[in-house]
């Protein structure tokens, strides 16, 4: 639906930008500007599709279904507690270099329910691929673990913004 796509675009791209911020804490620094670039298209495209999801917000939503609509709102506070208690949980055990795969894993996983609400199989290849790159860092003994999950799911979720605006386009 136009709505959803849009502001799947907006949303994707504005965590897109978090994620590349995030990287920031551990990047080395050749690769600061090339992602400070990519946070600032984030950004921008994230600034376009608010503004378009604004200018068409009466359009259908899957969210318009209020079986939809709560289910929606619980997926999301089950993953923010879930990612939230798991961040508590890996600093009070002095495992602070996993929070950031950790909350990429909830976050990945979330999109497997969300698809039931919103009916895009292609939140199952936005889950995989965050729970992959997830799954990838937690194995490995590496101190830049938040550059390498916020640069992939930097990338992940602008590519996945871009997509969902040309459907909007392409609509």
């Amino acid at each position: 639906m136009l709505r959803d796509y849009l502001m799947s675009a907006a949303i994707f791209s504005l965590f897109s930008f978090v994620w590349f911020g995030w990287a920031q804490e551990t990047l080395a620094q050749k690769w600061r500007w090339p992602v400070a670039i990519a946070s600032g298209i984030a950004f921008l495209i994230a600034c376009y599709s608010g503004y378009l999801s604004y200018h068409h917000w009466h359009q259908a939503s899957a969210l318009t279904n209020q079986l939809n609509y709560y289910g929606y709102l619980i997926f999301v506070v089950v993953e923010l507690i879930l990612a939230g208690g798991g961040a508590f949980l890996l600093s009070k055990k002095q495992q602070s270099a996993n929070i950031a795969p950790w909350i990429s894993l909830v976050v990945g996983s979330h999109f497997i329910a969300l698809q039931f609400v919103f009916r895009d199989p292609s939140f199952y290849i936005l889950a995989a691929l965050m729970i992959g790159i997830s799954i990838y860092t937690l194995c490995r003994r590496m101190a830049a673990k938040s550059a390498l999950v916020g640069v992939g799911n930097g990338i992940i979720l602008l590519s996945f913004a871009i997509y969902n605006l040309s459907r909007f386009w392409l609509y």
